[in-house]
């Protein structure tokens, strides 16, 4: 019933592995998951974005939504802050 937290890419520096095809079967199998995606366009871990990086990020993210969409659609998106996921606050 706990939602994972799983990357579905890292950056170059950690391999750079991608598994947005892969994306579809996680969610089918370990929901409810939270999937993170974008991080084969970093450079490494916590690395200064900018405009460009960052739209190269998002688009990673809309490849993975859309292969959910398409190979699992019984899989749901989760709202903007659902109430089992944890935000840290400063």
């Amino acid at each position: 019933d706990l939602p994972l937290d799983f990357s579905a890419e890292a950056p170059k520096s950690s391999g750079g592995f991608i598994r947005d095809y892969d994306a579809p079967e996680i969610v089918r199998v370990a929901a409810p998951v939270y999937l993170k995606s974008g991080g084969y366009e970093m450079a490494t871990h916590a690395f200064q974005a900018d405009y460009t990086s960052v739209k190269a990020y998002v688009r990673r993210m809309e490849l993975v939504k859309r292969a959910v969409e398409v190979y699992c659609p019984e899989g749901v998106c989760s709202g903007a802050a659902p109430d089992d996921m944890a935000i840290p606050e400063v």
